[in-house]
């Protein structure tokens, strides 16, 4: 019985190709997450107020090699809300961080400002998955 076997060692040129970020791999890999990440900026809400766009802005490729054997890279914000956004919420109240605070705010299309100890958030029904929705574009050449 014949047998058959290819061993890749470091500094080789599949090597390079299959675990470089700079490698054939590597380099198309990333094509395709930034591509994937300029979709989900697209479809990512531009929010109001003091934070109107943050979340578009946030959302960033990274590529990872140190730690695993191979390419990694992931694609993601780091705006503490995000999960909120992507995965939905039920109706919840919001209370100041410090006790005997008070949230300040504006309201949507409002020009007087609230002050107040508390408010019931009606939460968001409808999530909106900017991320997981445009995965596809990893998968689609060109």
């Amino acid at each position: 019985m014949a047998r058959s076997s290819v061993k890749v060692t470091r500094g080789g040129g599949l090597d390079f190709t299959l675990n470089n970020p700079k490698g054939t791999l590597g380099v198309e890999l990333y094509k395709r997450a930034k591509r994937m990440a300029r979709h989900a900026r697209q479809q990512a809400p531009i929010g109001e107020g003091m934070t109107a766009g943050r979340l578009k802005r946030s959302i960033r490729v990274y590529r990872h090699q140190r730690y695993v054997k191979g390419q990694t890279i992931r694609i993601g914000t780091s705006v503490p809300y995000a999960a909120y956004v992507h995965e939905g919420t039920r109706p919840h109240t919001i209370t100041p961080k410090n006790p005997g605070g008070a949230l300040v705010f504006v309201p949507k299309g409002g020009t007087m400002v609230i002050v107040t100890k508390k408010v019931n958030h009606p939460g968001i029904r409808r999530p909106n998955r900017f991320l997981t929705d445009n995965v596809k574009y990893i998968y689609l050449p060109g």
